[in-house]
């Protein structure tokens, strides 16, 4: 809410309102308070697909079997934090 109070641009103003509103933060707020944060497992499948330079992830839940969007559209911004979370890549077995 700090950096949001410092924006100047419009443009900037409303890219920000955006991602609080993704958030389930209703905008225009004054301030939001976290009273608490909890660790949640949320069973689901991830895809990691790439074609040349672009990269993505896909979700699909894995309680209902249904492609996930929005969270899709999450992680894939925050693709670094995603890899670097799994650990380093299991190694691939030698062909014979």
């Amino acid at each position: 809410m700090e950096r949001l109070r410092k924006l100047r641009s419009e443009v900037a103003v409303e890219r920000h309102q955006e991602a609080l509103a993704a958030l389930g933060v209703p905008v225009p707020c004054v301030d939001v308070i976290v009273e608490s944060t909890e660790l949640v497992h949320l069973p689901a499948y991830l895809g990691f697909l790439r074609q040349r330079d672009e990269q993505r992830v896909v979700v699909v839940t894995g309680w209902a079997g249904q492609f996930a969007p929005h969270l899709s559209a999450i992680l894939t911004s925050r693709m670094t934090h995603v890899r670097a979370s799994l650990g380093p890549p299991a190694p691939r077995p030698i062909p014979r």
